[in-house]
């Protein structure tokens, strides 16, 4: 039973390994592939897109974390997040109707933040700012 107010993830994980037979006069190059794909379900009765509704995250800082409040049903996929101009590592996602803490390396004394999102088709976002508060 998943939520119907909310997204759900997914972690699809694919192991790749060839078979073979041992040829001992020729020289072969197998690789073995391991793919993981994240998978999002969308109930019926979620409408809209996220990067419609994207500037509902609101922003504020609490030592070296920051923290973005996500009060929207949709998973926002962030393809990248700054403070002041300043890029912030491992930035991945924020969970629908909940809090994402992101470790910043030290205190935060930005002022705004800006970030873009992966839409659903996989494409890039326009930037989108807000205060940090």
């Amino acid at each position: 039973n998943l939520p119907a107010d909310r997204e759900s993830l997914f972690w699809l994980n694919i192991k790749s390994i060839p078979s073979s037979t041992r040829n001992e006069n020729t020289n072969t190059l197998q690789i073995a592939i391991k793919t993981r794909i994240k998978l999002l379900y969308r109930p019926a009765s979620i409408t809209g897109k996220p990067e419609d509704v994207t500037t509902q995250l609101s922003w504020h800082a609490q030592g070296n974390q920051l923290i973005a409040e996500n009060p929207t049903p949709f998973y926002m996929n962030f393809q990248e997040i700054k403070l002041d101009g300043k890029k912030v590592d491992k930035a991945t996602y924020a969970a629908p109707k909940s809090e994402t803490h992101f470790t910043t390396p030290g205190n935060i004394t930005a002022h705004s933040v800006s970030w873009k999102i992966i839409n659903d088709y996989g494409g890039i976002s326009q930037s989108y700012t807000a205060q940090i508060k």
